[in-house]
């Protein structure tokens, strides 16, 4: 039986140089995302209490891969576009798509096939450890866990790209 997945999760980043996030409903966690490399985006999660590995792999068009540890086993593997758009198949053979909800906010959700909204990804732009707020809108959707673990991951990444835009 899986907990209860929340409508809102804070997604906050502990200490300032360590490369680890944790997520939060209220002031219980519910999910931790490590780091162990500086340079990749390979990361160990846990994610209501279900254990995940994330490999980026690919030079030239890199692609993540989602291991989840617990029975069933799932694998999900994605390839996102430059602006962290992505087109998934969810494990009930529908498409959903990954991608900002207006191309001048930093705002990203997942889309099922009727364009309604299944998940909201915001930037916390305050000066404490918060880094962004997710709210669910559908929180007994099958693909849920990995849908929040895949928009955490490639917001981060797209965030890494605008700062190293910003930066040169």
């Amino acid at each position: 039986m899986h907990p209860r997945t929340p409508s809102e999760i804070t997604v906050v980043k502990p200490a300032l140089l360590k490369r680890e996030l944790q997520l939060l409903d209220g002031h219980t966690t519910v999910g931790k995302i490590q780091f162990p490399s500086r340079f990749k985006m390979n990361a160990e999660a846990t994610l209501f209490e279900e254990k995940w590995s994330v490999t980026q792999t690919g030079f030239w068009r890199p692609f993540l891969e989602f291991k989840g540890h617990d029975r069933p086993f799932t694998k999900v593997k994605v390839r996102h576009k430059p602006g962290g758009k992505i087109d998934w198949t969810g494990s009930d053979g529908n498409p959903y798509t990954f991608r900002k909800t207006k191309w001048w906010k930093h705002t990203y959700a997942w889309y099922d096939q009727n364009k309604s909204p299944i998940l909201e990804l915001r930037p916390d732009h305050s000066f404490s450890s918060k880094q962004a707020k997710i709210t669910i809108n559908q929180p007994n959707h099958p693909d849920i866990r990995v849908m929040l673990l895949i928009g955490v991951i490639v917001y981060l990444i797209q965030k890494r790209h605008a700062a190293a835009v910003a930066a040169s």
